[in-house]
């Protein structure tokens, strides 16, 4: 799932191609952004456009009620501008129509400061800290107070009239940090899962609803598990935990319905969710996961489920983690960046289609500010 939340490395000097997007994975939809037919799956990374600066870029993946259809993706150019592309049947792009883009199109002029995308819908925040949201609303994930399918927008909607710093967009559900450090969450409780965190189970909300504690700093969601740090440097998490996700030591438990600290430690710097596992990065720039790990996407050298973290390596040197359906990608402070576990659409940007790793491989040699997954179907990097 994308991350609401990523550190920016920058190099003393500006290197040729900075600013620069690539992408690679599965392109059904133009979701590559590369001006290409359907179905032209790159297994390494591709430079979208000659000349773009990028700032910020998220990854989504959509549908038409009976499965993936491709995805979608939203990203900001340093001129605050934002573009859309990708697929675009429920109106997931925001530019008023079904159609569509099999390369960077821009939605309208204003200028925007972070966006996520999610499952057929896309969100962001504008200059001016507000909130917006488009696409389909099942289970009222817009979070416009409507809980009805048939309310999807085609363009945006601003979501209330609070000031945001940061959103999160998942599956089905959404959740974005305050102005004040408040956290919010909205959409399907997934099952009674409990990932709305609101202390409901079977309860979904089609605007958001305060999550108790804070203030906080970072939050992640995919499917049914959530992970979010304080700023006072705590770890939590809350959702399903039929395979250890939450990382509170105790497989195969219960949901949780609010907030659960991981441990006793106030060292924690950035975190992200998978779909039923969890990474987490220390200030001391150590990283750590926990939950399944069938393909190894735990990067630990085995595919052994973890109910709490462990550490990944002895490395020191980690910036941002981005965990997806069965996979994660990562940054150094170095600028390199890592991925391990599927590599079933090419998602670790291996030759080796279908072969997974357990333990972090580098993708190429350049260096990158900042990752994104697309929730199995296309990921990207912004050159640094």
């Amino acid at each position: 799932m994308p991350l609401i939340y990523l550190q920016a490395y920058r190099s003393p000097a500006v290197a040729s191609g900075a600013g620069h997007l690539y992408v690679w994975g599965i392109n059904w939809a133009g979701d590559l952004g590369l001006n290409l037919n359907p179905v032209a799956t790159r297994s390494v990374p591709v430079q979208v456009g000659t000349i773009e600066q990028w700032s910020t870029i998220s990854f989504g993946a959509s549908h038409d009620g009976g499965g993936d259809l491709g995805g979608h993706s939203s990203g900001i150019r340093t001129t605050g501008l934002l573009f859309q592309w990708g697929r675009n049947n429920v109106g997931q792009l925001g530019l008023d129509d079904a159609m569509d883009r099999s390369s960077p199109v821009q939605l309208g002029s204003d200028t925007w400061s972070s966006t996520s995308a999610g499952y057929s819908f896309t969100m962001a925040i504008k200059s001016d800290g507000t909130l917006w949201s488009w696409g389909e609303n099942f289970a009222g994930v817009l979070g416009l107070d409507l809980s009805s399918s048939a309310a999807r927008r085609s363009s945006p909607v601003q979501i209330g009239l609070s000031l945001w710093t940061s959103v999160a967009c998942g599956q089905l559900n959404a959740m974005a940090i305050r102005s004040d450090g408040a956290l919010f969450s909205w959409g399907s409780h997934y099952v009674g899962s409990g990932i709305i965190g609101d202390n409901t189970a079977f309860i979904n909300r089609s605007s958001p609803v305060l999550i108790a504690g804070g203030p906080w700093s970072k939050v992640s969601v995919l499917t049914r598990n959530a992970v979010a740090v304080k700023s006072a440097g705590t770890l939590w998490t809350w959702g399903f935990n039929g395979n250890g996700e939450l990382g509170i030591n105790l497989p195969g438990t219960p949901s949780r319905s609010t907030p659960t600290q991981v441990g006793a430690l106030s060292t924690w710097a950035d975190a992200s969710a998978g779909t039923a596992f969890a990474a987490a990065i220390k200030s001391d720039g150590t990283l750590w996961s926990w939950g399944t790990n069938s393909t190894g996407q735990l990067g630990l050298g085995d595919v052994v489920e973890r109910s709490s973290p462990v550490q990944v390596g002895t490395d020191t040197n980690w910036l941002t983690v981005d965990c997806d359906s069965a996979y994660t990608l990562a940054l150094r402070t170095d600028g390199t960046m890592w991925a391990w576990g599927s590599n079933g659409a090419f998602h670790l940007a291996q030759p080796t289609l279908l072969v997974s790793r357990s333990s972090p491989v580098q993708i190429g040699t350049l260096s990158w500010s900042q990752i994104t997954s697309g929730m199995g179907v296309h990921q990207g990097a912004i050159r640094a």
